[in-house]
């Protein structure tokens, strides 16, 4: 339902209402919108809150409405004459008094004004914030400083090549170059050491310990994005740059100066790839590789119940989180941005 929604909205931004398949694409994708609203909301009324839901409820209200009014004005009508014919005056008057409300509903709802309402949301949704207006408070070393590296050259893949990680498209140099700038653009300093002491100092005085750096032995933890994978086979979706970990745990263990030991690469609930963990453990073999299922050299993720509450309580894993991150000094997201078929 909330696929067949969102396609008859991108559908319904190509074409104006006036037209027949406007006309019908507005009765469909209002009922879709009704019922998707119902659907989700009506077991747990707090989904109301929810952006989709926001996204569909003035649909399903213009769409509602529209009918209403449409339906009720057209049942007055025929009350009206048939009390009319029988001298039934006084129903035939409440009856005319009713098709005076419903056209006056319908004629300030109309179909185009709900249709409209319906592409505003484009435009400015509820749940969205503005073009660059900042959210929330400014973190970091340097407040609200969001670093950028670009390589032209990092990777040269083309649909139909093979598969997008081989060695052949990607550019290890480029891609430990991007730890590097990121890493001194984020600091203000002039070295990988410099920058990763700054980091570890500025976490720990933000989280109530003395403003030092890493100690050796803590515990450094990278989540990666995994979520396009099956097993272990390579899959050519897209996932985690094996490049780039490799790049990120050359500059943690040379730079930084942390043990392989005590670092653990991760996806708790996916599976490391074959590729990514040939290329890191080749060069890294005491790192930690931990996955959804263990085997041929990954390490089985447990996980801890109730370990952080960031949830309500939905069940016993509703607050579980993987050992390795709830035990980890550190942690590192290491984000995957990319399109995905459902935004929203």
């Amino acid at each position: 339902m909330k696929n067949l929604y969102w396609y008859l909205k991108e559908k319904s931004e190509r074409m104006g209402y006036s037209s027949f398949k406007g006309k019908a694409i507005f009765i469909i994708a209002g009922l879709a919108a009704t019922a998707w609203f119902l659907i989700r909301v009506i077991p747990k009324p707090s989904r109301a809150t929810y952006p989709c839901m926001q996204a569909a409820a003035p649909t399903m209200s213009a769409f509602v409405i529209y009918m209403l009014s449409l339906m009720g004005g057209i049942k007055a009508w025929n009350a009206v004459k048939k009390n009319w014919k029988t001298r039934k005056y006084w129903v035939s008057a409440v009856a005319f008094v009713i098709l005076i409300c419903c056209s006056g509903i319908f004629i300030f709802n109309k179909p185009d004004v709900s249709f409209a309402r319906m592409l505003q949301l484009n435009n400015a949704p509820l749940f969205c914030y503005p073009p660059n207006e900042y959210a929330g408070e400014a973190q970091g070393i340097f407040p609200g400083r969001v670093v950028w590296a670009h390589a032209s050259g990092a990777a040269t893949w083309k649909p139909g090549q093979g598969y997008w990680f081989e060695d052949k498209y990607n550019n290890q140099a480029d891609c430990n170059w991007f730890i590097d700038q990121t890493l001194l653009q984020l600091t203000g300093t002039q070295s990988q050491k410099q920058a990763w002491s700054k980091l570890f100092s500025y976490h720990n005085e933000k989280n109530g310990k003395a403003s030092k750096g890493y100690a050796k032995g803590e515990k450094i933890t990278i989540k990666i994005n995994q979520n396009n994978t099956y097993s272990h086979s390579d899959s050519e979706e897209l996932n985690a740059s094996p490049h780039v970990v490799l790049a990120l745990l050359t500059s943690l263990i040379n730079e930084a100066g942390v043990s392989q030991e005590c670092i653990t690469v991760a996806d708790p609930s996916r599976h490391i790839t074959d590729f990514l963990y040939n290329k890191c453990i080749g060069r890294f073999p005491n790192v930690n590789y931990m996955d959804h299922t263990g085997g041929d050299g990954r390490l089985k993720s447990n996980f801890a119940d109730d370990a952080l509450h960031f949830s309500q309580d939905n069940g016993k894993l509703a607050r579980g989180i993987s050992t390795a991150f709830a035990e980890a000094d550190y942690v590192i997201n290491m984000a995957l941005l990319k399109g995905h078929e459902g935004q929203g």
